[in-house]
């Protein structure tokens, strides 16, 4: 609305889409600096480990495999899977009972804002690690940790990545 009528939303949404797709379907995105050594320890200590997305499961499993990461999970829930999304609870609360863990035994690592109250409000224990957006005031009163990098997560948990 803000560029007017005359702009060709649709035409200019289709195109970036489909580069959009063209990257993330066809080239790894990058890793978060700690992330793979903490998923190979969390792997060798049997930890069980799910991704909980915003994105529908087929492109989620997708970007996982294309960076060599998806053996590390037990399955992927993706926003296409439930019926409300984030910052609902539902798709965290259907991945304990999926899991077979209740809640409150379960650690929830988020960038976003609706990620971060979506597992709050089902029980989990939150650890934020924001990506391009800073958590908003209203995020920050919930109390939860909230870290710059996979590393520092890594050093709250008392894993030594360094091995």
């Amino acid at each position: 609305d803000g560029y007017g009528s005359d702009f060709p939303f649709e035409i200019i949404s289709r195109l970036w889409e489909k580069k959009y797709l063209d990257e993330v379907l066809n080239k790894p995105v990058p890793l978060k600096t700690g992330a793979l050594a903490l998923l190979q320890h969390l792997e060798k200590e049997g930890v069980k480990k799910v991704v909980v997305t915003s994105t529908a499961q087929e492109l989620a499993l997708r970007k996982l495999t294309n960076v060599q990461i998806m053996q590390f999970f037990d399955f992927v829930l993706g926003r296409d899977q439930v019926l409300l999304g984030k910052p609902n609870p539902e798709i965290y609360l259907t991945a304990c009972r999926k899991l077979g863990e209740e809640p409150a035994d379960c650690l929830a690592l988020e960038d976003s804002d609706n990620g971060t109250i979506a597992a709050f409000e089902a029980g989990l224990t939150v650890i934020q690690v924001p990506d391009l957006v800073e958590p908003s005031p209203k995020v920050k009163a919930l109390g939860h940790r909230v870290v710059k990098s996979l590393i520092e997560v890594s050093s709250i948990l008392d894993i030594d990545t360094s091995k």
